[in-house]
């Protein structure tokens, strides 16, 4: 099947070829509008001749590469795009580095899963028909692809596993189109037995190493994210570094679970290429279930304390200007708020305070009714302090956009809330959504129920 120009434009706009380029353990140092690096692909290379221009997404060896008569696009290239970097690097044709960078090709028919067989008459050691050697990475970044094999694995086993599918839609993540975008899939134990019982295979031990597979005391190995969906977090240039994994049973413990060592990679990152202002929550299901809401620009943190060096790079690389934080509405979640702000203030985010500050960039007000039956005076001082600092009063509905909506569940507090010229006003729906809230709530509870007949 022909890979279409379209398609390929998307997989290299998904990439950053310095990124891509630093991940595969080349060191680049910022000359001019340039990146230059030692070339990987040829030994030594005293002076670095690897060249990348961040603008045109192009790369060049001025060295050995060159001169050895390598020129032009494919395998043996001394230059070119991110495909070309990807062909050298891994050894492999365009199909398949389009594919491992992150592409899909339709209409394809996916490799068979590995037969499990019994080794030996009788006995219950189950292990996998030849999969070991197919593992074994081949290219000159084997734990990156040996990561990605890993990943296009599990996704393979989500496929197969009804039971985790069923809990991904009780969570109201029901469009498989999200899953196969993020990439999502389910540890069924299976990668232990892939790894073979050979204590010196060389896939074996990569796994290991980076924290897929665990030793138990006795030095057995077994699948750590075992039960769990697994969620890729990857680099900035598009491949997996790291997994989160949500058990669905609650019997298993731990329910949430990270690969050992710092956190590494982002969930969602892209969306922050496309806007200049995020939605931060705390966890991944978080995230995806604002996604499969409508709400593109949600990337999650790690818990209360998870902001990690990526979360910084994202807004620095980004140019993020804007930052809303959603964290829990529980008590760890609004101690957990004002520091997480403070920690993107101080990388230049915009952050208010102050409703003054931001009424003018609003496309929707939406306000809540002081329930006076339930305030200590001590939490709420008295109404004129209120109004002066949230009331949405005739002078600070004269500075919204003109398409600004202005809501409010009901029954409204005229005067404290929102002044009656204002609630009355051309831009209120209020009276609409109280007279839709009975039947939008009931229609909600119908879907979160697993409603029948819903669209996939």
């Amino acid at each position: 099947m022909l890979i279409s120009k379209s398609d390929i434009d998307d997989v290299k706009g998904r990439h950053e070829l310095a990124a891509f380029v630093a991940s595969s353990g080349v060191e680049l140092k910022r000359k001019g509008r340039y990146y230059v690096g030692r070339c990987p692909f040829h030994s030594p290379d005293n002076t670095p001749s690897l060249v990348i221009d961040p603008q045109k997404q192009l790369w060049n060896c001025l060295g050995a590469c060159s001169t050895n008569g390598n020129a032009g696009g494919g395998k043996g290239s001394s230059g070119g795009d991110l495909f070309a970097y990807g062909m050298k690097l891994w050894d492999v044709d365009f199909r398949e580095a389009f594919k491992r960078l992150g592409g899909t090709v339709r209409d394809e028919i996916p490799p068979p899963r590995p037969h499990l067989v019994r080794a030996g008459r009788g006995s219950e050691t189950i292990r996998a028909a030849s999969a070991p050697a197919d593992m074994t990475p081949t290219s000159r970044a084997p734990r990156m692809e040996l990561f990605s094999r890993i990943v296009d694995h599990m996704t393979t086993e989500l496929a197969q596993q009804r039971r985790a599918q069923e809990y991904l839609e009780s969570r109201g993540l029901r469009t498989r189109a999200l899953w196969r975008a993020f990439k999502l899939g389910y540890a069924s134990g299976s990668v232990a037995e892939l790894a073979g019982t050979e204590e010196t295979s060389e896939v074996r031990r990569l796994l290991v190493d980076l924290g897929i597979l665990a030793k138990d005391g006795e030095g057995r190995v077994h699948e750590r994210m075992k039960g769990r969906l697994v969620f890729p977090l990857v680099a900035f240039n598009q491949l997996p570094v790291g997994l989160y994994g949500r058990a669905i049973d609650e019997s298993v413990d731990p329910h949430h679970m990270f690969l050992p060592g710092p956190r590494r990679g982002l969930f969602n990152w892209n969306a922050a290429r496309r806007s200049k202002e995020i939605l931060v929550v705390e966890s991944v299901l978080d995230a995806l279930s604002l996604v499969e809401a409508g709400i593109g620009n949600a990337i999650p943190i790690y818990g209360i304390n998870g902001v990690t060096e990526d979360h910084k790079e994202l807004v620095k690389r980004c140019g993020v200007s804007s930052v809303v934080v959603a964290l829990d509405a529980d008590e760890a979640g609004r101690k957990a708020t004002p520091q997480v702000l403070a920690l993107f203030e101080k990388l230049g985010v915009k952050i208010a305070h102050r409703l003054d500050d931001v009424i003018e960039d609003a496309d929707v007000i939406n306000l809540l009714r002081i329930q006076h039956e339930r305030q200590r005076k001590e939490y709420f001082p008295g109404l004129g302090e209120y109004v002066s600092l949230f009331g949405l009063t005739k002078a600070r509905a004269a500075r919204l956009k003109p398409d600004c909506l202005v809501m409010h569940p009901g029954p409204i507090n005229r005067g404290v809330e929102i002044d009656s010229d204002v609630a009355d006003g051309n831009q209120s729906v209020i009276l609409q959504q109280v007279t839709n809230g009975i039947a939008v709530r009931m229609a909600v509870l119908y879907l979160c129920a697993g409603g029948a007949g819903l669209p996939t």
